[in-house]
């Protein structure tokens, strides 16, 4: 798991302060020797630390530890406040989800809306509502002081909506609208917004799970759900953009002349192309081979791309040509991205995320067929096939996680907190 560090700003004061709430959210409960210990800061100086943290509401004492070899007094022990929580919203085409987390990435709740038809932004927010009463109901004590809201939408720098591509019924009205007033409304404790799009949320969870791999260089990353989405990361930072389109990867253009239009106003668009609607009216078009292939069992109206991996797998003709194909279209948005941005990593994450090996050397060998480059190059294809609700879910922690630990003194709750530490049991 990857050792999430502050930053190191210009002052030491406050690069001592970000190294030591670090040492607590790697370790746990720690005593301010152990903390000196693990971060090579001298004890007085932690000790310094340890109580700025304590007055802001950061850290709290848990009580006595064991005593020392030598004996004398048992050292106070010293950790993250367990009343800070975390929210992650998840928004997807016919369901939200709220999961309300630690700071150490433990789930302490889960919500969902389950399978619903949101015909406006206001029922994205009646829904959203309703899960946080239900959540929060269930646990009083408890302050949401950070929310990561990753969405499939399009928002302007103000972060309010400028597109709604999986939600077509939505009104003009909505566009405009903002995308935090409500959730600070929803979550008066929040002292920490942010929105990022879905693909950023999945693609930072790769930042926890393996830091020194991912968090060094140029990393792209496809979010493969219903539609096609993903990020760009330089040096562990998702890149952005002024318009915050830096990442929709599935509207890289790869079959111009294909007649679908896709939502964005142009046509053959990758997610059109890998859709799993443009999947099934392949397969239905192939009815004569779908009747004699493995698939035969499975209403074509029901096939998903893991079961066409599945089919591949086993050998089945129909599926592996099937994967063959598409592992050609990404070949296409892939040999774009070498000559613009030249990833050093390539993840798939979602339908993709569990692509067979006849879709992965397919991969290889069509983007290498690119004579400009050779297999010697330092490019890797990963295929991460974790859930991707997780993988949001984690990703959207990371971020707001890395915020709490650089600039604890936002999440702040009550100036009359400040001053006091808060106390747990022993």
């Amino acid at each position: 798991m990857h050792k999430i560090s502050a930053s190191v700003p210009a002052d030491l004061k406050n690069g001592n302060r970000g190294t030591v709430l670090a040492a607590f959210h790697n370790s746990g409960m720690l005593t301010a020797a152990e903390v000196s210990e693990r971060t090579g800061i001298s004890r007085q100086t932690v000790k310094k630390c340890i109580e700025y943290h304590l007055q802001i509401g950061a850290l709290c004492s848990c009580g006595k530890g064991d005593s020392t070899t030598v004996g004398g007094k048992r050292p106070e022990r010293f950790t993250l406040n367990p009343r800070v929580r975390l929210m992650s919203i998840l928004l997807h085409h016919h369901e939200v989800t709220l999961n309300m987390t630690d700071l150490h990435y433990n789930c302490v709740a889960h919500w969902s809306s389950g399978p619903v038809r949101l015909l406006c932004m206001d029922m994205m927010w009646e829904q959203i509502r309703r899960g946080a009463r239900e959540i929060m109901e269930r646990y009083p004590d408890s302050r949401v002081l950070g929310i990561c809201f990753p969405v499939p939408l399009g928002y302007t720098t103000e972060k309010r909506l400028s597109a709604a591509t999986p939600f077509p019924a939505w009104p003009r009205s909505d566009f405009g609208r903002s995308l935090t007033e409500p959730l600070q409304e929803i979550f008066p404790d929040a002292r920490d917004i942010i929105i990022t799009s879905d693909g950023k949320a999945a693609g930072s969870a790769l930042l926890h799970w393996d830091f020194s791999r991912y968090g060094q260089g140029e990393v792209a990353t496809f979010y493969c759900s219903t539609g096609i989405g993903g990020a760009l990361f330089r040096d562990g930072q998702p890149t952005t953009g002024t318009k915050s389109l830096v990442g929709a990867l599935g509207h890289i253009i790869v079959e111009p002349d294909d007649p679908e239009p896709c939502p964005c106003g142009g046509h053959g668009c990758l997610e059109r192309m890998v859709s799993s609607g443009r999947m099934r009216e392949r397969l239905a078009a192939q009815e004569e081979e779908y009747r004699k292939s493995c698939l035969k069992e499975i209403p074509v109206a029901e096939m998903t791309f893991e079961k066409l991996f599945e089919g591949s797998a086993k050998g089945d003709v129909l599926c592996r040509r099937e994967s063959r194909y598409y592992a050609q279209i990404f070949s296409i948005a892939i040999r774009g991205l070498i000559v613009s941005v030249a990833p050093e990593y390539v993840v798939f994450q979602g339908n993709f995320g569990k692509a067979d090996e006849v879709f992965r050397r397919e991969l290889l060998n069509k983007v290498f067929e690119f004579k400009y480059m050779d297999r010697q190059e330092k490019i890797e294809f990963v295929y991460d096939d974790r859930d991707l609700s997780m993988e949001e879910t984690v990703g959207a922690t990371y971020q707001m996680i890395n915020n709490f630990l650089c600039f604890p003194e936002k999440y702040v709750w009550k100036q009359e907190n400040v001053g006091r530490a808060l106390t747990l049991p022993e």
